[in-house]
């Protein structure tokens, strides 16, 4: 006995959605929440009842038509998370999801309806377009233009070329989708890390910040004798980690993954083989991490005793860090100061808009500023020179401040001889 069609649900990372497979291709009825069991129920029904009354060749015909934006995005995703790390994978994912939950205006196809419910063969590059002018920030919309182009190509490119193999080759609708341009980020030096908030950053890392139960049997916050544990403190290697970002300017996660054996103790360097730009760069190269004297004891401290495949930074309880639990460790911090200088028991605190990635920007910019060459500056901070020009070029002004030199020299030279010709006259 054939087994009956069921409606089910699917979950796409954080949603969940009401779906069929029921017609031999799965079918998107709205997500778990926005749409009620009822609502959906009764979809499902009409989605049975035209499946039943249709013919054959009406059968064939729908099978051969081009799958929903829902089931391409969702077999991409699939692709790309058994072929990228895992915090690449959930900012795709992300990316995608807004872009199918993105509700169709104007004169368009399908208005009024998802573009993840609409087929992907009546999609047009209005869609996208209309859908990335809702998006503010250069950079974000830069992202979802990047998804979106990769997921539709991905789908276009034939299985045998690790592709999806879902529409044809033939159907790019985003082909000629533009890149957003990105305004070069607007550092200054007014933007860096200070030195205060960098000794109130180290100040702070042992910090305890979690919340101890009282006499009363309520939760409150620590007194500052119960902030700081004497021995064996948990919160050591946040706080050696905070010496490592600046001392050598790292993109958050690189020393997060770095294991024992890319400790070279002979050159005091960290050398990674898998990296940001492994993905970007036509010949990969490996990343090489210069360790101050500060840097070399701490991470010589902490491989010793370790397998070469074990992490050198880890928690408490022996596993690795995260970029997204560091992240949050530097927030706690952050707040801790920043409650401190409230209660006017600091003179200053850790401005909101510095981040983890901020040691990186000051650690470029004082390479700079000390008169270090730029294309040193790149290799040492593992990024091109391209982007050291773009992002920091205000910084190196060595070059620019003997031209002005120069110039003015010139000047004052030919005023001199302009009033001696004067006075001989």
């Amino acid at each position: 006995m054939a087994r009956s069609p069921l409606l089910g649900r699917t979950h796409t990372g954080k949603h969940t959605y009401w779906t069929t497979t029921a017609g031999g291709r799965r079918v998107y009825f709205g997500k778990v929440g926005q749409v009620s069991r009822k609502q959906a129920e009764t979809q499902f029904a009409d989605h049975l009842k035209a499946i039943r009354t249709e013919s054959n060749a009406e059968r064939d015909l729908r099978l051969a038509n081009a799958p929903s934006v829902w089931e391409l995005c969702d077999r991409h995703n699939l692709w790309y998370q058994a072929n990228r790390a895992d915090r690449s994978y959930r900012q795709r994912r992300s990316l995608l999801q807004s872009f199918c939950n993105y509700q169709v205006s104007g004169q368009l196809y399908g208005r009024g309806q998802l573009i993840g419910d609409l087929a992907v063969d009546r999609i047009t590059l209005q869609h996208a377009q209309e859908f990335i002018a809702t998006i503010h920030d250069p950079c974000t919309r830069l992202h979802h233009v990047i998804a979106i182009k990769a997921s539709f190509n991905w789908a276009a490119r034939p299985a045998e070329a690790d592709g999806g193999g879902l529409v044809p080759e033939l159907c790019q609708p985003f082909k000629y989708l533009k890149r957003p341009h990105v305004p070069p980020k607007d550092l200054t030096e007014a933007d860096l890390i200070t030195p205060e908030e960098y000794a109130l950053l180290l100040r702070y890392a042992k910090c305890d910040t979690t919340k101890i139960r009282g006499e009363d049997g309520r939760y409150r916050e620590r007194t500052d004798e119960e902030r700081f544990h004497a021995d064996d403190n948990p919160y050591q290697c946040f706080y050696d980690l905070l010496i490592c970002f600046h001392a050598f300017g790292p993109r958050t996660s690189e020393p997060l993954n770095c294991r024992v054996r890319d400790f070279n103790r002979r050159t005091k360097q960290l050398t990674l083989g898998k990296h940001k730009r492994t993905q970007t760069q036509r010949n990969t190269t490996l990343r090489q991490l210069m360790l101050s004297e500060e840097a070399y004891e701490i991470v010589q401290r902490r491989c010793a005793g370790k397998q070469p495949n074990d992490p050198i930074f880890t928690l408490s309880n022996g596993s690795a860090w995260t970029q997204e639990r560091f992240n949050e460790r530097f927030r706690e911090v952050k707040g801790i100061i920043k409650k401190k200088f409230e209660a006017d028991k600091e003179p200053t605190y850790v401005r909101d808009g510095i981040v983890p990635y901020s040691f990186r920007d000051l650690y470029i910019s004082e390479l700079l500023m000390i008169g270090i060459p730029p294309f040193k500056v790149s290799k040492m901070a593992g990024t091109s020179l391209k982007e050291i020009e773009r992002t920091y070029g205000h910084f190196f002004s060595e070059d620019l401040a003997a031209a002005q030199e120069a110039l003015d020299l010139a000047r004052a030279e030919r005023e001199g001889k302009a009033k001696v010709l004067k006075m001989a006259q």
